[in-house]
């Protein structure tokens, strides 16, 4: 029994490590407007519908989408798209689907979200009460 118990935990283990995170695909770039594109979702799950707007001195990336891999086509996408140098980066909330791409954007890359925001990812993703909370202000984006 042991034994049937072991290999169904290895099996588990192995299918966890084998699942990809869900890919955007920048290929699907839509142009809404003279300064606005999206990579729309495709009704992927977790993959968010990425909005790049540009201006004449920045880029503003909404959503950056779920893992480093998704952030990197998205930075690639947001850089054919202008030469700016200067890029912002904008989540709707806290879920890793919005957020967790910004890894791959380069350190002078601003990151804005609110206070609450900030709050509610410490919260909900290391699960730590208010005291301790009030001790990682400085790792909460501003």
């Amino acid at each position: 029994m042991l034994k049937l118990r072991l290999s169904f935990l290895l099996l588990l283990l192995s299918s966890l490590t084998l699942a990809q995170d869900p890919i955007i695909q920048p290929e699907g770039l839509v142009e809404l407007g003279e300064h606005t594109w999206v990579i729309p979702d495709n009704e992927l799950g977790s993959v968010p519908n990425v909005d790049i707007v540009i201006s004449h001195n920045a880029t503003l990336v909404i959503d950056p989408g779920l893992c480093r891999e998704n952030g990197e086509i998205v930075l690639q996408e947001a850089r054919k798209l202008s030469d700016t140098s200067q890029c912002y980066i904008v989540s709707p909330h806290y879920h890793p689907e919005h957020t967790i791409g910004y890894l791959a954007f380069p350190e002078s890359a601003v990151y804005i979200n609110s206070m609450t925001q900030g709050n509610e990812f410490v919260r909900a993703w290391f699960s730590i009460d208010d005291r301790a909370l009030a001790s990682c202000q400085d790792f909460i984006p501003a």
